[in-house]
């Protein structure tokens, strides 16, 4: 990269200010030191192949990517921006600033970030100039993982797959970022899960399993959390299942200082809150409430009574005490 393109842009800058440039050229004397440009090393006695070979090869991508292409992709190494950007090429912004942390590009994340910027595929030309027969396996694995990629990223919108997985293909770390990929897949199908529960249950979903998902605790805490709100979902069905449809006047009596439906009610705004532990309490209060109205309903009545006999009983004695000590009462 460094010697093609310095010898490219010699080259053209000797054009512009009338400077003779003499450019490597590839000669037949050069051709039977030919090799793959990751297998050469400088003065390792292949230097007029290398040297012929790195210019012919730059020169070949400036023809495919265009002068303004090939000055975006400088300026993005030069500014530590990789390839596989939120929303794809960066485009600064104050809600999505391009993610930033790569290091000076080498023979793989030169091309990544080539096809990046122009959408065209520049794989043909590192397959017959750069890489070693055991680096095309690296570019099949990446082939395979970047579109997967691209799928997950359309099953995700608008959600935003976590940093870990860019941050995997950027390394070309291709069985990391495959195993991530497909855990983030597993999400998602969560995601439907819950979306179709909480419609049947007449609840609307928390953003929390977006900002799991998103997040960088990984994605095994963001398919807890949708574990969490399934389990969640189906304690708030069943609460409500358990509301009786026409209370007869013993569960009223049960109910009485009791407001279930207000807790089902609280219940259903804790958890679009994202508050799971005050959905699953409100909902067990009502449940509670409900299928504990019976029996709280026999204690009242049963208290009831022996009150009511209590003071019948009480107030029998009282008369009858009353009407003893009346004058001329028998003794």
């Amino acid at each position: 990269i460094a010697e093609g393109f310095a010898a490219l842009y010699a080259e053209r800058a000797g054009a512009t200010i009338g400077v003779d440039v003499a450019s490597p050229k590839m000669t037949e004397g050069a051709l039977p030191q030919a090799t793959q440009l990751n297998a050469w090393v400088a003065g390792s006695g292949a230097d007029d192949y290398g040297y012929a070979a790195a210019l012919l090869l730059a020169r070949a991508i400036l023809d495919r990517a265009g002068d303004d292409a090939l000055r975006d992709v400088w300026r993005a190494a030069a500014s530590g921006i990789g390839a596989y950007q939120v929303g794809g090429w960066p485009a600064a912004s104050d809600t999505t600033p391009p993610e930033t942390g790569a290091a000076a590009p080498d023979w793989r994340s030169f091309l990544d970030l080539l096809e990046a910027r122009t959408g065209r595929s520049f794989e043909g030309l590192w397959r017959a100039w750069v890489v070693r027969p055991a680096d095309a396996a690296l570019l099949d694995a990446r082939s395979t993982a970047r579109a997967l990629y691209d799928q997950t990223v359309s099953d995700a919108g608008p959600w935003t797959l976590p940093r870990s997985i860019r941050d995997a293909l950027r390394a070309w770390q291709f069985d990391s970022a495959t195993a991530e990929l497909e855990a983030a897949a597993d999400v998602l199908e969560q995601r439907a899960d819950v979306a179709r529960a909480a419609s049947a249950a007449g609840l609307v979903p928390p953003d929390s399993l977006r900002l799991a998902f998103e997040g960088t605790a990984g994605l095994p805490s963001a398919a807890a959390e949708a574990l969490t709100e399934l389990a969640v979902i189906g304690a708030i069905r069943d609460t409500v299942a358990a509301r009786p449809a026409a209370p007869d006047l013993i569960l009223q009596i049960g109910l009485l200082g009791s407001d279930a439906d207000a807790d089902v009610a609280a219940a259903r705004d804790a958890f679009a809150s994202g508050d799971l532990d005050a959905a699953l309490r409100f909902a067990a209060a009502a449940t509670n409430a409900w299928t504990t109205a019976p029996d709280v309903a026999r204690g009242r009545l049963v208290s009831g009574t022996t009150l009511g006999v209590a003071i019948l009983l009480l107030a029998w004695l009282v008369i009858g005490r009353r009407r003893r000590k009346r004058p001329g009462a028998p003794g």
